[in-house]
């Protein structure tokens, strides 16, 4: 992506995974935010783009200047995410289910979310972003 164009500041902004900047060399003058947002979302009924309020935007941020922002979700890496085929006998389907909601409760996840540094899935691609399930 643009890290060796940050590292010798030819580059002032990138989208990027959380670990691509834990080098130190640019330590103390890198920033991170939220990914941009927007003031107006799709109305499905109508195909149209209205402005965002609380009905509408219920997890936008609300700023003085310019109202409500819907901002996207940023799944570091690409994200994880889990989908079962209905495609696929039920008993199958359960199976599958049992396992994803396995990955996902607290204690398994937390093991990705948050790996102890040397261990072998610390450099899996994931990005703590919580503490807190």
């Amino acid at each position: 992506l643009n890290k060796a164009a940050m590292e010798e500041e030819q580059c002032v902004l990138t989208y990027n995974w959380g670990n691509s900047f834990s080098s130190g060399v640019i330590r103390g003058r890198l920033g991170v935010t939220k990914t941009p947002g927007s003031q107006r979302v799709l109305d499905r009924e109508t195909g149209k783009l209205v402005r965002c309020d609380l009905e509408r935007c219920p997890h936008a941020t609300y700023y003085d200047d310019i109202g409500f922002v819907n901002h996207v979700p940023y799944a570091a890496f690409g994200g994880w995410s889990g989908a079962v085929s209905a495609n696929i006998p039920k008993e199958k389907q359960d199976l599958a289910m049992e396992f994803l909601t396995f990955l996902a409760s607290k204690d398994e996840s937390r093991k990705w979310v948050i790996p102890e540094m040397g261990s072998p899935i610390a450099d899996a691609g994931s990005d703590p972003f919580r503490k807190s399930h």
